[in-house]
């Protein structure tokens, strides 16, 4: 049983295939892991096994009975894709004039109560029915709260897929009733290929977009051509920076007080360059450098800057990563982590 068009995450759908092969399914599982490296691709594979008209089982899902084109389209009426308005807007699936007020953000206690309706209902087509989750952390927590009933006394031929980047957003009851599969970062070297099939342009660039990516093809393919050059610019700033220097500190920091994902784009160049520069220092190859184009400065602050230092560093970037996904301001987030850098650079 093979799920086409899937990049990487063997161990992931191996656990999948398992339980469709030996017909075990869990009644909810929760699909975790980094944005943009594929969990809701997988999940509608899943589901396409899962209402597939072929009858040999390990032909699913076949990808062109009328089942499998259905989920493909968003047509299937046992295949359920439940998410916030906004999200919904933006992915053209809504039109903001069907709404009386703005879309909301959040998947909305109401909003768990209609899908509860719905998943009572038996399967319409299908032998199964699924239900998508995504992204499963916008639900609110009353309506996390409504959707425990439907975990805990799950319909029979009934699936729930969660799909999240952050899990720790979704309450430990939730949790806890839902069979975990863990995704990673996809490996670079298959980021930077998947870069050139669709995009073209040159290997080199796509190695580096696919490091700045952190190994999510989502947030790769969102970055543009110059986001080379701006990484190495950030680097030499952040390599000349006086962090006693007031006012070098404030112009640092205003680079970070746009969106929250150019902030946190930022902060995975920084976080990656004092990765390579750790490396450097406990003597890795350059082979596993991240930034093979700066090996002389890589070497020159693995030899300037202490290891514990280093860390210390690598520490205080993620707790600015965590403080970012919390919504605290990002500039006075960056001022405060370059202000606690023990010397420059």
């Amino acid at each position: 049983m093979a799920f086409p068009g899937i990049l990487g995450h063997e161990r992931a759908l191996l656990r999948l295939r398992e339980a469709l092969n030996s017909d075990r399914l869990h009644h909810a599982y929760l699909l975790a892991g980094p944005e943009g490296v594929g969990k809701e691709k997988v999940a509608l594979a899943f589901a396409k096994s899962l209402v597939c008209d072929t009858e040999e089982r390990s032909s699913r899902p076949c990808g062109s009975c009328a089942a499998c084109r259905k989920v493909e389209h968003g047509a299937h009426p046992d295949v359920i894709l439940a998410m916030p308005q906004a999200e919904a807007v933006s992915r053209g699936l809504l039109s903001s004039s069907e709404l009386d007020a703005a879309p909301s953000r959040e998947l909305r206690v109401n909003d768990v109560r209609e899908l509860e309706r719905r998943v009572r209902l038996p399967p319409y087509e299908a032998r199964h029915k699924v239900v998508i989750l995504t992204p499963a952390d916008k639900m609110n927590q009353s309506a996390q709260n409504a959707l425990l009933k439907t975990l805990e006394e799950p319909p029979r031929a009934t699936t729930l897929l969660l799909v999240t980047a952050a899990a720790d957003m979704l309450l430990p009851t939730v949790r806890s009733r839902c069979a975990r599969i863990s995704f990673g970062p996809l490996p670079v070297d298959l980021v930077a290929r998947e870069l050139v099939r669709r995009n073209g342009g040159d290997q080199e660039n796509a190695e580096v977009l696919a490091v700045l990516s952190g190994g999510s093809l989502g947030r790769a393919l969102d970055l543009d051509g110059d986001a080379g050059e701006a990484r190495r610019k950030l680097i030499l700033d952040l390599r000349g920076l006086d962090p006693s220097d007031g006012g070098a500190l404030v112009s640092f920091a205003e680079g970070f007080s746009g969106n929250r994902q150019a902030a946190e784009n930022r902060l995975e160049v920084m976080s990656l360059w004092y990765r390579d520069v750790l490396a450097a220092a406990s003597g890795a190859s350059p082979s596993v450098m991240m930034n093979p184009d700066l090996a002389r400065e890589i070497d020159a602050d693995a030899r300037r800057i202490p290891a514990e230092e280093l860390v210390r560093r690598l520490e205080a970037i993620a707790g600015a990563r965590r403080d970012i996904a919390g919504n605290v301001n990002a500039r006075l987030v960056m001022e405060g982590l370059v202000a606690g850098f023990e010397g420059a650079g």
